[in-house]
């Protein structure tokens, strides 16, 4: 079976599991925020109609239209009902289409441009994501309003140019001066050689502006221009259906990954033409993995793959969690990425690792939330294997999945979608998500007042018989991630559960236990795979993708999971280097 075949074939369980209730419900949505909703009572069916797959006895998944075959068990290599082997060309992959950088590469782009690291007048609207990610291009047309505020932010960078000259210049102010600043910067902002007829333009701007208002503001004037340049916001590549330039490669490389423009040495090569052959592309590639600009990119990966800015919608009443600092949601989310970082530069970021591991960088307010002694602002420490394991019992995770109280729903589906690729259809309408009134005073456990509002809802059990199981595992942690035996009633904790069509199925003892099937699952594997070539590429991937990725996967597992080498086996891809 193709390797998007497989993670399809694992994705129609929730599908057959919603269509048990009987009712008739529409095809999947392509938003995927749909399926995010506080509290998710999904019911659905393929797209064609009909259930996509079933789950028979033993857990596998079986193609409704042959009741004789079988898809194979989520993560087998067998694929019985494939329509035939998969081509691989070039021409059968989809083409590349053009980007604007994101808010987070315009703002590195900035500092590594200009050494400018004050986002304050940064005022861009929120990006619109596709599964989590938001630098798809899909979603990067220009609106009215995102054309004002990049107008508004080029010129409070150009006024901030204007005040300290000395950031881009290295001569006297004179017509001279500038006519060499515009070569110089210009071929940094747009990351080539400026064209003739692009030197003339800002040329023109440059001397006409100084002639009428000196040369201070001539410099801010054509610093603002460059900043607003399509060559600028965008990574504009001409070539097509061959080897993109050294400059177009350069660029690509160093927003896979360091999400921001090339350095000097990456331009120099891109110059020299070390770029055109595949052994010069590899060694800038692993020089560049060694920078920790590639340590903070991975980091962001995560936190768009998992979907850990969630955290920032949801607020944490203070008379619940009193004391609670008021920048809990970024503290949060900064020490998970502080716990991808620290495995990555220590040569450690694996499947495995990611959803196991116990290092990690603390703060004092997280190590409060943890239960750990710090000394300091900052401190590398290990966290009790007992309660933690990996970053999905971090808090950016669990709190960004919570509201005042654990919701095993939203846990579940963060799980399930994030990092199980199994993709779930929308709540239906008007559905009720507010939690149950306590009855007759009677005390019960977060997780039964979950049950109780299941038990309620034919028309959700379907789908949350597995989206809760997963979720329940997590009842040991509060809405801020904090470790927890009992609830604030007295009543004892039970994360007892059962994982259902996955490969790593079975029961479970809450999510230490869940951890470590995570991390032991090829499910997993090639669904983080999969998140990373979206992240590299910037859309979704098709069946034409199946043998690169394959070749992305194999990558890794030859290197002990190593996800360096996944980026490698990216970077020198025909997909990466050419362009349909």
């Amino acid at each position: 079976m193709s390797f998007t075949s497989r993670l399809t074939a694992v994705g129609t369980l929730s599908l057959w599991l919603c269509s048990c209730s009987g009712l008739q419900v529409a095809e999947l949505p392509e938003d995927e925020n749909a399926a995010e909703s506080d509290e998710v009572d999904p019911t659905g069916v393929g797209q064609s109609g009909k259930p996509a797959g079933k789950v028979d006895d033993d857990g596998k998944v079986t193609d409704p239209s042959n009741p004789n075959s079988t898809a194979g068990q989520p993560g087998s290599k067998d694929n019985p009902t494939s329509d035939g082997p998969v081509s691989c060309s070039l021409q059968e992959a989809a083409p590349q289409a053009l980007r604007t950088l994101s808010p987070r590469e315009y703002a590195l782009t900035v500092r590594d441009l200009l050494g400018d690291s004050d986002t304050t007048a940064f005022d861009f609207p929120p990006p619109v994501t596709s599964h989590g990610f938001e630098h798809f291009a899909e979603n990067t047309n220009p609106s009215p309003l995102l054309i004002e505020r990049y107008q508004n932010t080029a010129l409070s960078i150009a006024e901030r140019v204007a005040a300290d000259p000395s950031r881009v210049l290295s001569c006297e102010p004179s017509v001279e001066c500038g006519a060499e600043f515009i070569r110089t910067f210009g071929a940094k902002a747009f990351r080539r050689p400026l064209t003739p007829e692009e030197v003339g333009r800002y040329d023109a701007l440059f001397k006409e502006t100084n002639d009428v208002a000196g040369f201070t503001e001539a410099l801010k004037m054509t610093v603002a221009a460059f900043m607003q340049a399509p060559q600028f916001l965008y990574r504009i590549e001409a070539s097509s259906g061959e080897r993109l330039t050294g400059y177009e490669l350069a660029t690509r490389l160093s927003y896979l990954l360091w999400q921001s423009m090339p350095d000097d040495a990456l331009t120099k090569a891109a110059a020299d033409g070390e770029l055109d052959a595949d052994d010069g592309l590899e060694k800038q590639t692993r020089r560049m993995l060694d920078s920790p600009k590639a340590s903070a990119a991975l980091a962001d990966f995560t936190r768009q793959w998992l979907r850990l800015d969630r955290i920032q919608n949801e607020a944490k009443s203070p008379d619940i969690f009193p004391g609670l600092a008021a920048d809990y949601a970024n503290l949060a989310r900064a020490e998970t990425s502080r716990f991808v970082e620290l495995l990555y530069d220590s040569g450690e970021l694996t499947v495995k690792n990611l959803f196991t591991s116990t290092r990690a960088v603390l703060d004092p307010t997280m190590a409060a939330i943890y239960g750990v002694e710090i000394d300091g602002d900052l401190e590398e420490t290990e966290l009790n294997p007992k309660e933690r394991a990996g970053v999905l019992t971090r808090a950016a995770f669990l709190g960004g999945r919570a509201h005042n109280i654990p919701s095993p729903p939203l846990r579940g589906v963060g799980v399930l979608e994030s990092v199980l690729c199994i993709e779930l259809p929308p709540p239906p309408p008007n559905v009720d998500t507010s939690i149950p009134p306590p009855v007759d005073d009677k005390p019960r456990t977060n997780r039964q007042v979950f049950e109780d509002k299941l038990a309620a809802s034919t028309a959700c059990i379907g789908c949350h018989k597995v989206i809760d199981s997963v979720g329940y595992a997590f009842e040991n942690y509060d809405a801020i991630g904090g470790f927890r035996t009992v609830e604030p009633n007295g009543l004892d904790v039970d994360p007892t559960t059962t994982l259902l069509g996955t490969d790593v199925d079975g029961p479970m003892s809450g999510a230490l236990d869940l951890a470590q099937r995570l991390g032991s699952s090829e499910q997993v594997k090639e669904c983080v795979t999969k998140n990373l070539y979206r992240f590299a590429f910037g859309r979704e991937e098709t069946e034409a993708d199946s043998c690169k990725l394959e070749a992305i996967l194999k990558a890794a597992d030859d290197a002990n999971g190593d996800l360096k080498e996944a980026l490698v086996t990216i970077a020198l891809s025909k997909e990466f280097t050419h362009r349909r």
